[in-house]
């Protein structure tokens, strides 16, 4: 996943911050003060990706849309009853995830992308109030209804703390987990307990990533089974993610979907 990743992030970054959800170099104090996710786009406009939308005729993306009153959107890509559900950053939407997607496909699994309420083509629920782990759970369900015999989780930034939260407590357990970059907390929510926690887990972190070293190393000291993998640089989020870093994450999915 590679060069065109890379080439993607640096595109996103110029427009709305694809390198991670909080300049690393300059942290806030204290992880809770990060805001909320921008609002999402009119809902006539389609998420978009080097200026150019995801869904578009081609790309292989089929839309959907899920949970309560179909509150929840996202797409679909592959084919396969391995299913891995991928849960963007707060400056971003399902399109965020798409290169990803595209290489997860190429690797026999069928994805997943969701947008978070009140991004993309998802609404806010009644109670305007975003709860990432609720709408995570509520893309595992929904990959279970279509026919999904394990389902693995990638989520960056926001996401991973989405993906843990939602993994701590989804019944029957999610076959494995992928956080990158993934804070203690986010707005309201934040990361249970991991002791205990029912699927596989890697972590990965960039070493000068500021807190967020920090929360990747507390995960991994409750969750003693979890995988920690520290990478160099201070790369936030889906900008870890290259070529040698997918190949590492689709062996861990290898091992544990079937």
């Amino acid at each position: 996943m590679p060069a065109r990743l890379l080439v993607l992030c640096t595109a996103l970054a110029l427009a709305a911050g694809c390198g991670g959800d909080k300049p690393a170099a300059t942290p806030p104090a204290t992880p809770t003060s990060t805001q909320a996710p921008a609002p999402a786009e009119p809902e006539e406009a389609e998420p978009t990706i080097s200026g150019a939308s995801c869904l578009a005729p081609g790309n292989g993306t089929k839309s959907v849309r899920f949970a309560s009153e179909d509150r929840l959107a996202g797409y679909l890509m592959g084919a396969g009853r391995r299913f891995v559900i991928l849960a963007h950053q707060s400056d971003g939407d399902a399109c965020q995830m798409f290169q990803l997607g595209v290489e997860l496909e190429a690797a026999g699994y069928r994805v997943l992308a969701l947008d978070f309420s009140g991004t993309g083509k998802s609404r806010l629920p009644a109670s305007a109030e975003t709860r990432v782990a609720v709408d995570l759970a509520e893309a595992v369900a929904y990959a279970r209804d279509r026919g999904a015999r394990s389902v693995g989780v990638i989520g960056a930034s926001m996401g991973g703390l989405a993906a843990l939260a939602a993994g701590a407590r989804v019944q029957p357990p999610t076959d494995a987990v992928v956080a990158l970059s993934a804070p203690n907390e986010f707005g309201t929510e934040q990361v249970p307990s991991l002791r205990g926690f029912p699927s596989p887990l890697q972590v990965y972190v960039a070493r000068d990533d500021s807190y967020f070293t920090a929360d990747a190393r507390a995960f991994v000291r409750e969750d003693r089974s979890a995988q920690l993998i520290l990478l160099p640089g201070f790369s936030h989020g889906i900008a870890l993610v290259d070529d040698a870093l997918f190949a590492r994450i689709e062996q861990f999915l290898g091992n544990h979907l079937r």
